[in-house]
């Protein structure tokens, strides 16, 4: 049981074996705990858990299909591309009756309309300002709190270095098209692309320039920004593409 879900467990709850949708759409912000409410599922009725999300491929989800041990699958779809939706299709279309489905996603528009159409909306509600204050471990509650929107995103933020992270930030935000090239390229250095965790998360650095970008009214950025955050997720490649941002925001043409 997650604080602040009641709701959405008191749902999951009033399902039964008979009753429970075979796909699922979960939606939540990240941090929010999607993966424990997978894992409550999966136990809750007594089925295997499984992650698809790296193994989608047309084989595979033919053997699914043929398999009889109830099964549930869990997709990251933060992780996917559309190509990957499509191979999933034939769970759709073709389902077995031992098989479940769970996409986690940060938002509705991610799925294509065929696969979200066919999805049990299960929907994450936002947590409360008291909530998330309670579990900050910082000095900088007010503004740990305007970046910051779950759980998960405390946590984050409560292993952060807090000023420093606004400080390259605001700098971002105000001097990025005047300040020499090497210097801007080097912020990528400073984000944790992998599993460098003494580096700023790369979602705590996105939300604290968008803070750092409409206080100092850089909406140039902010634009940037906005498109790096919808498509970066889905690329192998997260630093080059990263990379690619720090260039459009300092170009000056």
């Amino acid at each position: 049981m997650i604080k602040g879900q009641e709701e959405l467990f008191t749902k999951i709850d009033s399902f039964t074996n008979e009753t429970l949708p075979h796909s699922i759409l979960l939606i939540g912000e990240v941090g929010s705990g999607k993966d424990e409410v997978c894992r409550y599922i999966a136990d809750k009725f007594d089925l295997d858990l499984f992650d698809l999300t790296e193994s989608i491929s047309n084989e595979f989800i033919d053997q699914i299909n043929q398999m009889q041990t109830r099964s549930l699958y869990v997709v990251d779809m933060q992780k996917i591309t559309i190509k990957d939706q499509n191979v999933m299709l034939k769970l759709y279309e073709e389902p077995s009756l031992s098989t479940y489905l769970i996409l986690k996603s940060t938002t509705d528009y991610g799925p294509i309309d065929t696969i979200l159409s066919r999805s049990y909306i299960l929907k994450m509600k936002n947590f409360s300002k008291d909530l998330l204050e309670s579990l900050i471990e910082s000095d900088n509650k007010d503004y740990i709190l305007r970046i910051c929107s779950t759980p998960g995103q405390i946590e984050l933020a409560n292993h952060t270095d807090i000023e420093k992270l606004k400080q390259l930030c605001d700098t971002m935000a105000t001097k990025i098209e005047t300040a020499p090239f090497f210097n801007v390229m080097s912020i990528a250095d400073k984000i944790n692309f992998s599993d460098n965790y003494d580096k700023f998360d790369l979602l705590l650095f996105i939300k604290a320039l968008s803070q750092s970008c409409l206080e100092f009214n850089n909406y140039k950025v902010y634009k940037n920004l906005k498109q790096l955050d919808k498509f970066i997720w889905n690329m192998n490649n997260k630093k080059a593409y990263f990379e690619h941002f720090l260039i459009e925001s300092w170009n000056k043409h």
